[in-house]
């Protein structure tokens, strides 16, 4: 996210936090059976609202590194 100059961070904000957490795994749900989500938080702080479209692919696009890191034990265990 973008620093907003005078504004209260996010980061920092243990509430916050924890709402764009439950929303990543209502997407996360929502887009291994979809294409396309709308995700809106509202008031996540200081009377902001989150509001943007995700695709699945710009999803797995942000995420590949993470893949990347878990496919090595995944495959350890698997054997």
């Amino acid at each position: 996210m973008k620093e907003r100059q005078g504004k209260a961070d996010v980061r920092t904000n243990a509430r916050a936090i924890k709402r764009l957490y439950k929303e990543a795994s209502s997407i996360k749900d929502i887009l291994s059976a979809n294409k396309v989500v709308n995700v809106k938080v509202p008031e996540l702080v200081d009377y902001v609202t989150l509001a943007f479209e995700l695709r699945r692919e710009t999803f797995e696009q942000e995420c590949a590194h993470l893949f990347e890191r878990v496919k090595n034990p995944i495959t350890a265990a698997l054997n």
